[in-house]
Parts: C-alpha cells; sequence; structure tokens
C-alpha cells in the first residue's frame, strides 16, 4: 500500500511485554472510520524481554496504515511516548495506551475536536474488566464511572489531574512548546504534564466520541503497588509546584485528626515492618468482609490499605516525619489575586466580569453576605461557563443561605431540594438578572 509521506495524525503506543494487548489495539485501529491511509501509528517497545518486536515486523503489512517500531531500554512509559513523538510525522498526536481498544470513531473524534489551536483532548475510556472479581471489581468499575461522569458535566473545571495519557491528544508543536513528559516520573508523569499545559494556558477538553476500552488488568496488589508509586510521585509533583501540595491526598491524609490517619502516618514512617505485616492482615480480613457481604467495612477496609501504601511512597522519599509538615504546612504557595463578583449584580453580568478577568481565584458575593472562595490550584482559569457549575456543585448549600439571609427563605434539608432551589435561583437568576422576591 502507497501511503501518504505526510500523514495528518500519528498514534503513539508504548508498550512493555504485552504483545496481545498491542496486537488487539493495533486490530482495532485498523477498523477506524477515519481514512486509515492519512495516520500513522508508532509503536515504542520500553525494554520488551518476550517476542512482541518480532511478532508485529511480520505483521507490518497486514495494518492499512503506516506503522512503526521503535525499540528503547526499559525507560518508563513517559520516555516512550516522548521517543515516539519526535519520530512522529503527524501535525496531531494521539497518546493511547497499549491496553486501550479504540472503537472505530476514536480517530476521528480527535481530529475533529482540534478545531481551535492550543486544544488538549481526552476521550473516555470505559472498563473492560474480565479478571476482576466481586466488591473489587464493583469499585473498580464506579472509580472509572465517576471520573468520567464529572468531566461530561457541563461547565467542569478542568485540574491537571484530569490528564489522562492513556487517551489523549494535541498538536505536535505544543506538546513540544511544553518539553513534553518529564521521564523522571514512573507514575503521574500525566499528571505532571497538565500542569504545564494548563500554565501554558492550553485549553482541555473532554470528547465523549473518542472513546476506547480500556481492558483493566489491575487487581488487589496491583492497586496498593500503584498507590506506594503515587505516593512518591507526589512528593516529587509537590517539590516541583508547592502551590500543589493542597490539593495533593497527602495532605488531607495529615490533616485529619481520625485515630486511623495518624496511626497509618505513624507506621509508614517509623514501623514500615509492622505496618506492611497488618497490610497483609487487612487484606485478609477484605475477604471475610466479602464473604459476609459487609460492603461498607470492605470499602473501609480497601481505603485504609491504600492510604498506607500511598503514605508509605511519601515515606519512601521523605527523611522522616517532621519533613511532610514542612513539606505540607511551611512551605508558601503562591495564589494570585482573587476576583470579587456579587451575584446581586445579575448571572449574565457576573459571567461577563469573569471571562473578562479570567481569573485563578474567586470570591463570590450575594449583596453583602459572602457565598464562599473558589482558590483551587492547579485548575484551569475561570470562565464565565465555569460560574453555574460552581454554584450548583461546590457552593450550593452557601448559595442559599446567602440566599435566605438576603431574601428570608426557608432552607430545604434534603439533599435533592437544596440542588432544585439552587437551580431555581440560577435559571431565576439568568433571565431576568436579579434575586426572585
Amino acid at each position: 500500500m502507497n501511503f501518504p509521506s505526510q500523514p495528518t495524525l500519528s498514534v503513539v503506543i508504548p508498550t512493555h511485554n504485552r504483545r496481545e494487548a498491542v496486537t488487539r489495539a493495533l486490530g482495532a485501529l485498523s477498523k477506524q472510520v477515519y481514512p486509515a491511509a492519512e495516520f500513522e501509528v508508532i509503536i515504542v517497545a520500553d525494554g520488551c524481554a518476550d517476542d512482541t518486536v518480532f511478532f508485529l515486523q511480520k505483521q507490518l503489512s497486514s495494518y492499512p496504515f503506516m506503522i512503526r517500531i521503535l525499540e528503547q531500554q526499559g525507560m518508563g512509559p513517559a520516555a516512550a511516548r516522548n521517543a515516539g513523538a519526535r519520530q512522529a510525522q503527524g501535525q496531531t498526536l494521539i497518546f493511547m495506551d497499549d491496553d486501550i481498544e479504540p472503537l472505530p470513531g476514536f480517530v476521528g473524534a480527535h481530529c475533529n475536536a482540534h478545531n481551535k489551536p492550543r486544544r488538549v483532548v481526552m476521550g473516555p475510556c470505559p472498563p473492560r474488566l474480565t479478571k476482576q472479581k466481586g466488591f473489587f471489581r464493583h469499585a473498580l468499575q464506579g472509580w472509572w464511572e465517576v471520573m468520567f461522569d464529572r468531566m461530561r458535566q457541563p461547565g467542569y473545571r478542568f485540574s491537571y489531574t484530569d490528564l489522562l495519557s492513556g487517551n489523549l491528544s494535541l498538536s505536535r508543536s505544543l506538546f513540544m512548546e511544553v518539553g513534553g513528559f518529564d521521564p523522571r516520573f514512573i507514575c503521574h508523569e500525566d499528571y505532571e504534564l497538565g500542569v504545564r499545559l494548563l500554565q501554558a494556558e492550553t485549553e482541555f477538553v473532554f470528547e465523549p466520541s473518542a472513546e476506547g476500552y480500556h481492558h483493566e488488568m489491575s487487581d488487589l496488589r496491583r492497586s496498593l503497588e500503584r498507590k506506594f508509586q503515587e505516593g512518591k510521585a507526589d512528593v516529587a509533583l509537590g517539590e516541583l509546584y508547592p502551590q500543589l501540595c493542597s490539593t495533593l491526598p497527602m495532605h488531607l491524609l495529615f490533616r485529619k485528626v481520625f485515630l486511623a490517619s495518624r496511626i497509618m502516618l505513624f507506621l509508614a514512617f517509623y514501623l514500615s515492618w509492622a505496618g506492611d505485616r497488618i497490610s497483609r492482615l487487612v487484606e485478609t480480613l477484605l475477604s471475610f468482609a466479602e464473604g459476609a457481604k459487609i460492603r461498607r467495612v470492605w470499602r473501609h477496609l480497601l481505603k485504609g490499605l491504600h492510604g498506607y501504601w500511598y503514605l508509605r511512597g511519601v515515606a519512601q522519599e521523605l527523611p522522616h516525619f517532621g519533613a511532610i509538615r514542612y513539606y505540607l504546612l511551611e512551605r508558601p504557595a503562591v495564589i494570585a489575586d482573587a476576583l470579587e463578583v456579587n451575584l446581586a449584580d445579575g448571572i449574565a453580568q457576573v459571567k461577563q466580569q469573569i471571562d473578562e478577568k479570567q481569573p485563578m481565584n474567586l470570591i463570590i458575593y450575594y449583596g453583602t453576605t459572602e457565598i464562599g472562595k473558589i482558590t483551587q490550584p492547579g485548575r484551569e482559569r475561570l470562565r464565565g461557563k465555569h460560574l453555574y457549575h460552581i454554584l450548583r456543585h461546590e457552593l450550593k448549600a452557601h448559595t442559599l443561605r446567602a440566599l435566605a439571609q438576603a431574601n428570608d427563605l426557608d432552607i430545604p434539608v434534603e439533599r435533592e431540594t437544596l440542588i432544585e432551589k439552587c437551580d431555581e435561583f440560577i435559571a431565576f437568576q439568568e433571565k431576568h438578572g436579579y434575586a426572585p422576591s
């Protein structure tokens, strides 16, 4: 087959000893609606010791698109993606994990989403769970669903933690401009890139049509190892970006006054040998809790296990317990000046003010009553489209309390009624420009 000398898109897939997975991914890419002659696929074999490279080289002629295979010596997924991007000929890069099985509209959806400059596009990866059983299977399924449901919400404000390197596209020039993935990160390399992309004033976009099934292979042991690596990576993130420390899970675990959190911290930093033994005991208790169908206890036990192994990763990078206090509480965070807006001026006016200033932080008033502050480092700049989501989800109770004080209203207790009343207020404001009496 004759391929164009300059494809418009390059799909970069890092892989490590997973011949079956990468073959499945390539088979799905062969069924794309987007013309196969207009994109290339670059496989980066990162320290593969199996027959992945040999097998793929024999199959090159069977694929309808141009395919190249690069090899490197086990340098990690970040370095593998960078190597693929350097060799890419397309103007747009699509990064895809080898365990993703893209649907037929995958490549075309990514391509069409780049109808504006400086966009970063993520697509959903609904999990295909075959190995997992019982409560763990349901917990894993729920984790993925919550993440994608959150990004689907109108007016959602994207964070650096929303960047998904397993289903991601951006222009090659933008990728090179920000320096690509940081190869020092073996875990959360996508989070770190997300920070720099947001700092570079890019627009994050969630494109539901850019969908690919994720053949999830995690089990309990892998999830605990993952938490350990996340703890190590988050220390590095905090070192590079001190303003993000308050957004890291270690901050929440350290600030909690619950006895369990304090015990986990002590064990992780001072008695890890005992903590590891207790961890194995808790794993056994998980089985008993599931057998007895006590889902709530099972969830608490799993949460405790994840918290402990995350802190074990943190302790691996920090010299002593006192370092975490300095790391989280005493390092100065850079917070930009906040824009003050007043809902009494009307929703349309407030949206316009936010769009004009595009602040990082926001203080919202209704009349003389302060509704709340939005100070969330590591997120995209605020725009008018975010206001509804903020009022409805993040500050709904505060919004209604302010209205009640100003207009002598009753505050509903039920959550659904609270959201309904908040929606009524926002809709009235948008239509009339003032509060209902």
